[in-house]
């Protein structure tokens, strides 16, 4: 179809800013592991006002499987027809697992995109996310309506009341999202085709499972890409903080090179909580190393850092690192200030940790545990069994690793793992670890980018003039 290939046309040249998005280093995304931008830079790109519309209100359905529930909530979201030719092609951006940022709207890869093909746009905010939370609080009972399958049906109905509201004639929607979004992007063009015509991923996810040991193994094969000594020197430098965790002195070294807020103890929730934050500062520059303005955050500059010869305790390197990502005056590494944060119910528009927990095990899983081989760099400090107690501690007793996999595969079950799906346009960065509970190659009508050298969402900026050649080409 001319419409598909003009998608495709356009997304073979993909764009992201190194300086055009905000970051604070001393935020990691729960079960992401990156660091979430607040917003791209919209002073790069001449904002103008009018630019990012108004937010506006939606009344959805609470539940939309059970026909007796009229129970409704206030969904946001937002609408750019600017640029609309009248040509019944529209845009929507749907709404990840966070706060929606009205900026991304027009200063994003799909703005670029609704102004060159004179589309209509719109954004979505995900249910439990940001100021669309039925009922107010992420209580375990109000949770059940947070599940990928009433996302879903949020974005249908609201397809179908735009159609109305704004007199679409033959509309031909392009869905259009990044990581979990990606996901939701993709399972709407399977679960609703008579809605929607296409879709557009980033960084897409897709096959559910609680062991997802390959997140950190892949981080691994990205490091050795780029210094494969620099591998080995950091697997010995985790393997000796893990043989020295036994040895009250050397703790209280720890307590001291990493900055911690409390006394490191002998407890294995409070080591891995530990090892899962270095874990993520090594990944992070990985996953968004094109992404980041900061001089020395990268893949080299950590290699540099633990390379150091002149600093003779491979703890101590790590320390360094760590350094670069803690912006308060200590770290707090204990698992139940980790575990408060998730069973934290009070509503705030930025907290997210509750809902991507729930989530996660109840449907998706995708724990970034580690093994205890050469596989990847951590060691094994950080075993599945952290995040099945976190899902019992913060929701249910019931939440154990067993019930994780069984709701994983329910999800693959019921979206098809890999859906055979046309009209869909994938796009990955070598480097970002997510690939491997993606797709390998593309079904039959759908088209895949991979974009060498770049991690996780690199795709979903506005055009810069920090682009990476590489990403501006979407080549191998």
């Amino acid at each position: 179809m001319l419409l598909l290939h003009a998608v495709a046309c356009a997304v073979l040249v993909v764009n992201v800013s190194a300086k055009g998005v905000s970051f604070r280093p001393d935020f990691f995304h729960p079960l992401r592991g990156l660091a979430m931008p607040l917003e791209p830079n919209v002073q790069e790109h001449g904002r103008r006002e009018g630019d990012i519309p108004p937010e506006l209100w939606f009344e959805q359905k609470l539940d939309h499987f059970t026909p007796s529930n009229t129970e409704v909530f206030s969904q946001r979201y937002v609408e750019n027809k600017a640029s609309y030719g009248n040509n019944s092609l529209v845009f929507l951006l749907i709404g990840e697992d966070n706060i929606m940022l009205e900026q991304f709207i027009t200063y994003s890869f799909m703005g670029d995109e609704a102004k060159k093909w004179r589309a209509a746009s719109f954004m979505l905010e995900h249910r439990y996310h940001g100021k669309s939370v039925p009922k107010g609080n992420f209580k375990t009972e109000n949770l059940k309506y947070l599940t990928s399958e009433q996302a879903l049906a949020d974005v249908a109905y609201f397809i179908t009341q735009m159609n109305i509201q704004h007199g679409f004639k033959n509309p031909k929607w392009i869905v259009f999202g990044w990581s979990y979004g990606g996901s939701l992007a993709t399972w709407m063009r399977y679960k609703y085709p008579h809605l929607v015509y296409a879709a557009v991923g980033s960084s897409t996810p897709l096959v559910a499972n609680a062991d997802f040991s390959a997140y950190f193994q892949e981080v691994t094969k990205a490091y050795a890409k780029v210094d494969p000594k620099c591998v080995d020197v950091i697997r010995d430098a985790f393997r000796s903080m893990s043989d020295g965790m036994k040895d009250e002195t050397k703790r209280k070294h720890y307590t001291e090179h990493f900055k911690l807020c409390t006394p490191l103890e002998d407890n294995k929730n409070d080591i891995a909580q530990l090892y899962l934050r270095l874990a993520y500062e090594f990944a992070y520059v990985v996953l968004g190393r094109e992404l980041i303005p900061f001089p020395g955050i990268d893949i080299e500059g950590a290699c540099e850092v633990m390379t150091d010869d002149k600093v003779k305790c491979p703890v101590q390197r790590i320390a360094n690192w760590h350094s670069n990502f803690i912006m308060r005056k200590c770290y707090d590494h204990r698992y139940e200030t980790y575990l408060e944060e998730v069973k934290n119910t009070t509503y705030n528009k930025w907290r997210s940790f509750r809902q991507v927990y729930y989530q996660s095990c109840t449907e998706t899983g995708w724990y970034h545990h580690t093994s205890s081989g050469k596989s990847d760099m951590f060691g094994g400090r950080i075993p599945i069994d952290f995040f099945a107690n976190i899902c019992k501690d913060a929701f249910d007793s019931r939440f154990n690793v067993s019930f994780m996999e069984s709701a994983a595969n329910e999800t693959n079950m019921n979206y098809g793992g890999i859906p055979d799906v046309s009209r869909v346009m994938y796009v990955f960065g070598e480097w970002d670890p997510w690939r491997s509970v993606s797709i390998k190659e593309p079904p039959k009508g759908s088209v895949a980018i991979y974009i060498k050298a770049v991690g996780h969402r690199s795709d979903i900026f506005p055009t810069s003039v920090y682009d990476l050649t590489q990403v501006k080409k979407g080549t191998r």
